[in-house]
């Protein structure tokens, strides 16, 4: 006879409060050499984007005119070496996807714009792509030096998808952005489900960035 143990339910907060995000981003700024991690954690907060479409960002995919960016690849890394490579994933219809960036972010990218070595938007400082290790590491430091329990670079990406509800009301728009196939994935994210809303990013932003003023 098989026993299934249930999984225990995920918990309410799962995801960074608005005001520990902004400590987090902040300590990530003033103790990381390399501005990379704030930007990169800044641009995942901000749009959803896991954390391999992130780094596999190229500034070809990235239009600061118009506040968009297109997710048409990201990195992988080598289960065994832990070396980084690119992907393309335009085949995959749920992954490949146009992710807007509000108005915070937009400067933000364009400063690293100004700084950039090669057409890569996030890179080591020898401008290359970055190591999972060292994304996570620089992540976790933070983390635990605010005494924040969260360990994973995924809780990006569940800290903006459970803002955007709360902001928004657009369960449509936010599983767009997501890229989730079904409509439940994305609730699993927030309950405050309901009213139809389009400025998706920079509500998100002035949640989690106190932008609103």
């Amino acid at each position: 006879m098989c026993i299934f143990k249930p999984n225990a339910p995920r918990r309410p907060d799962y995801f960074i409060k608005p005001e520990n995000a902004r400590k987090w981003v902040e300590w990530l700024k003033e103790h990381r050499s390399n501005p990379v991690y704030w930007r990169l954690a800044s641009f995942m907060l901000l749009t959803g984007a896991r954390v391999g479409e992130a780094c596999g960002m190229k500034w070809e995919a990235v239009d600061l005119e118009q506040g968009v960016a297109r997710v048409i690849r990201r990195v992988r890394w080598d289960q065994y070496s832990k070396f980084p490579f690119l992907e393309d994933i335009t085949k995959t219809s749920q992954s490949a996807r146009i992710l807007m960036l509000p108005k915070k972010l937009q400067d933000i990218l364009l400063q690293m714009k100004k700084e950039s070595v090669n057409d890569l938007v996030f890179t080591d400082n020898k401008g290359e792509l970055l190591k999972y290790n060292a994304v996570q590491s620089s992540f976790n430091h933070g983390f635990m030096a605010l005494g924040l329990p969260w360990r994973s670079t995924h809780i990006c990406r569940h800290t903006y998808a459970t803002m955007a509800l709360m902001g928004t009301k657009n369960l449509s728009a936010v599983q767009a952005s997501l890229g989730h196939t079904q409509q439940r994935m994305t609730q699993r994210y927030a309950k405050a489900i309901a009213l139809l809303s389009s400025d998706i990013g920079e509500k998100t932003s002035a949640i989690l960035f106190d932008t609103a003023e």
